[in-house]
């Protein structure tokens, strides 16, 4: 069964970003937002040539003889919730000090929405008492696959990982364990582009590991040429584009082609034309997101191309905004936080818009486009007033 479901996965993953595990033993801590949370975690730590792991699972699922006997083939160790369970805990110490890997959600339960709650201490108490580091991972689209209530997975869904580095073990103590699961938590909710509200605001790591800029070549330049201008101006940038980058085998140039043709259908009239420019896209920056998935720019593309497709021709506002998160995790500059800021705002969140916006507005403006920063705010003036800006300061 496993053999299966590995074989399923490596279909439906995009990339795995950031760094290799270590060797262990260590703790795994992830967002947990599905029951195919577990899969998508052992079918990494396997191909990542590692022993299978251990899950601590809730007691809940080892009622029956049959989900029990099925909960603990597949590596579950039985924890009670609401308290601390010093059975669960002794058996994961085992694990720890026999060479093995232990898989721990410090949410306690599953996110029905998708976003990070508060985690519990129970992740820094077993790494304190074992001294193992623990290693932050954060997961996209896995909640998409396997939504909370359904019972067989979804097709067509795509999922990401993304791998923090690995975290020493705190010190023995309440204070120090506390302090350390909100910083771990705090680099799970940057790896999965999501904003940790359990913490101070004004904390809001960077990734360890960024990404590799975009080629300034002379189609990219063109295209954001392009994105700066109108009509026929605009046209002639993305022509030019288009031309140069004609016949060259390169992932890069295939990027910049797939955004030119993207941005061509805002000049087409002719619809069968239109459905040829759409497809076109959408076929060469797929390919690009999947040879360069620590590209952000590849994600942003893809996700900006997801929010303006028609679902008759694969758009999909979900993979927008889960394409938008993995850029923002790769690399926090003004066009990922600005567009997870927008994406935020059309799907109803407002608080957590308004979050990233205030870290767009924190950033460098020297370094963004003029477009961008009339973009940026036209939305603090929807968002936040300029009563609250100046309240807020520069």
């Amino acid at each position: 069964m496993l053999s299966l479901l590995k074989r399923w996965v490596d279909r439906r993953v995009i990339g795995v970003l950031g760094e290799k595990p270590p060797a262990p033993p260590f703790i795994v801590t992830a967002n947990h937002t599905s029951y195919f949370d577990h899969v998508v975690l052992a079918w990494w730590l396997l191909c990542s040539g590692l022993p299978y792991p251990k899950f601590l699972s809730k007691s809940e699922l080892f009622d029956s003889p049959l989900s029990a006997w099925f909960n603990r083939r597949a590596g579950g160790i039985p924890v009670e919730r609401g308290g601390a369970d010093t059975d669960a805990f002794d058996a994961s110490r085992a694990v720890l000090e026999g060479g093995g890997i232990i898989v721990m959600y410090a949410e306690g339960t599953r996110s029905r929405d998708g976003w990070i709650r508060a985690p519990r201490r129970g992740v820094a108490a077993l790494a304190a008492e074992t001294r193992v580091p623990v290693v932050p991972v954060g997961l996209f689209g896995v909640n998409a696959v396997l939504p909370i209530g359904s019972r067989w997975p979804r097709r067509r869904r795509r999922i990401a990982v993304h791998v923090a580095p690995p975290v020493p073990p705190p010190e023995l103590g309440r204070a120090a364990g506390q302090d350390f699961i909100l910083r771990v938590f705090a680099r799970v909710a940057g790896c999965a582009g999501q904003w940790p509200a359990f913490v101070d605001p004004s904390f809001m790591p960077s990734p360890e590991a960024p990404c590799r800029p975009s080629r300034g070549s002379a189609a990219h330049i063109l295209v954001e040429r392009a994105l700066g201008s109108s009509g026929d101006e605009a046209h002639r940038y993305l022509r030019r584009a288009l031309t140069i980058t004609r016949g060259v085998r390169c992932d890069y140039a295939r990027l910049e082609r797939g955004r030119a043709a993207g941005q061509m259908v805002q000049f087409t009239r002719n619809p069968f034309a239109l459905i040829v420019w759409a497809l076109r896209s959408k076929r060469l920056i797929w390919r690009s997101v999947r040879r360069l998935p620590g590209l952000a720019l590849a994600w942003h593309v893809w996700a900006s191309l997801m929010e303006r497709l028609p679902r008759w021709l694969g758009g999909d506002r979900e993979a927008a905004r889960m394409g938008h998160r993995v850029a923002v995790s790769l690399v926090q500059d003004h066009r990922t936080l600005l567009h997870t800021a927008l994406s935020l705002r059309d799907a109803g969140r407002t608080d957590e818009a308004a979050r990233w916006l205030m870290l767009f507005l924190r950033l460098d403006p020297t370094a963004a486009t003029p477009t961008r920063l009339h973009r940026g705010l036209a939305l603090r003036d929807e968002l936040l007033g300029g009563d609250a800006l100046a309240e807020a300061g520069p």
